[in-house]
């Protein structure tokens, strides 16, 4: 059987650990943490409400949700971590296996997809490094998995569980691990033909520093609410957006890669002071279809912009700029109606995670606020030095920057509204094209 490779985006970030107390580069007080003991199934979940200005611009404009494309999750996960050799990091590794699959965190992000606690039950240390992690092969790496399970390397495993593999320094499965992605997870058939849900952690560095271990931990977390939603490769089951108003919080998809719940979520983090991890966020459909900040409940949801002439979704979703002009009009929702919002738009052409912006509106510069209508002109004139980054774009869109105008730069906000572009102008012709030679 061919598999879908689905090799999860998780970037670098700047973390800083948040400790009860410090004893050394790495080490965080562990036995402060509450382990998860006992199976407890997910809650239902209570709906949130809507009213008011909130209601009236979302139930015209609904903001997009994660889809369920019919595969299975994993009702009671249950992890089997794998080190091979000593890891620096491992005491802190398993206490936050231990106890983050019952906390409210864990339970705010997966419990309303039917997900339950998630129980830590062994470690498994492979003494010696095998030889198929000598260079970078994530199929031989799989083949490996499967005959090791095959001979109970990993101890007695049913697809409800979760094996967590923590890489030795340096080495890789992907040529480009440690430059696009800490980390990843997919799925394996077993030769008995169970399907058992698998990630891997990059250690990047031989350092074992604060931030290194916050590194591992966001990314920990953000494959188990991934596996645990979408643990097998080739049958997706919540994966990818349905259609609808991407909300402003949500890291734009690189070059497509992005397509699970803590993908769209992984520049905001989840910090607590009596949990000493610091932890990824996922996608909520239930804030989403609420109105509110899908990837935080509690944060404001930043201003926005929709295409009016896409009332009830029943309108076109994107922006012809063929000709290199367009009259867009906008609805405009700002959850504070005082706020005096200025609005830019940028044409975004975008290949992986390298992108340009051109200006779509020159130097005027329009404002609004929540409830205008806004009609605004967009104009488009690609140089012919886009040439290239038009062939190879992944993804092009409007960007429609709306912020709130600052009394002082550190309060300002801004959401970042994008609206796909289905086809751009030519490309402009370098200024010496098709020029004759003198006498001729």
């Amino acid at each position: 059987m061919m598999w879908l490779r689905r090799a999860v985006v998780v970037l670098p970030l700047a973390f800083g650990v948040a400790c009860t107390e410090s004893h050394g580069s790495n080490e965080i007080v562990v036995a402060t943490v509450t382990r998860c003991t006992e199976s407890r199934a997910a809650e239902p979940i209570t709906e949130l409400g809507m009213e008011g200005r909130r209601q009236a611009f979302f139930s015209v404009h609904p903001l997009a949700q994660l889809k369920n494309l019919g595969g299975r999750t994993m009702t009671a996960p249950r992890i089997v971590a794998v080190f091979f050799g000593e890891d620096t990091m491992r005491r802190q590794t398993e206490a936050l296996m231990q106890s983050y699959g019952c906390t409210p965190f864990w339970r705010d992000a997966v419990g309303e997809y039917g997900v339950g606690d998630a129980l830590y039950e062994r470690t498994i240390v492979v003494a010696e490094v095998p030889p198929v992690l000598a260079t970078p092969d994530l199929g031989a790496f799989e083949a490996w998995v499967v005959d090791s399970e095959a001979a109970g390397m990993f101890g007695a495993l049913t697809e409800e569980h979760a094996l967590m593999f923590f890489l030795p320094p340096k080495v890789t499965l992907l040529s480009d691990d440690c430059s696009a992605r800490l980390g990843a997870h997919s799925g394996v058939v077993t030769k008995d033909q169970r399907h058992i849900a698998y990630a891997y952690f990059d250690a990047c560095t031989t350092t074992t520093n604060a931030d290194d271990l916050a590194t591992r931990t966001h990314a920990i977390t953000h494959e188990l609410i991934e596996m645990s939603m979408d643990p097998d490769p080739a049958i997706p089951a919540w994966n990818t957006l349905d259609v609808g108003i991407a909300a402003p919080s949500l890291r734009p998809s690189i070059g497509n890669g992005d397509t699970e719940g803590a993908d769209f979520c992984n520049d905001h983090l989840a910090t607590a002071a009596d949990y000493p991890f610091e932890i990824a966020r996922n996608f909520s459909n239930r804030s989403a279809r609420a109105g509110r900040d899908p990837c935080d409940l509690a944060a404001p949801l930043a201003p926005l912009a929709a295409l009016r002439d896409n009332r009830a979704g029943m309108g076109p979703t994107s922006i012809d700029l063929s000709s290199g002009a367009a009259h867009v009009v906008l609805d405009i929702f700002a959850e504070d109606p005082s706020d005096v919002l200025s609005l830019e738009a940028f044409a975004v052409i975008a290949d992986g995670d390298a992108s340009s912006e051109y200006s779509l509106l020159g130097a005027t510069r329009a404002t609004t606020h929540d409830g205008d209508v806004a009609a605004i002109d967009l104009r488009l004139t690609l140089p012919f030095y886009a040439a290239s980054e038009v062939a190879k774009a992944t993804r092009t869109e409007v960007l429609i920057q709306l912020c709130t105008k600052p009394v002082n730069v550190s309060n300002t906000v801004c959401g970042q509204s994008r609206i796909p572009i289905s086809a751009l102008p030519p490309v402009q012709p370098p200024p010496d094209a098709g020029a004759g030679d003198a006498g001729h």
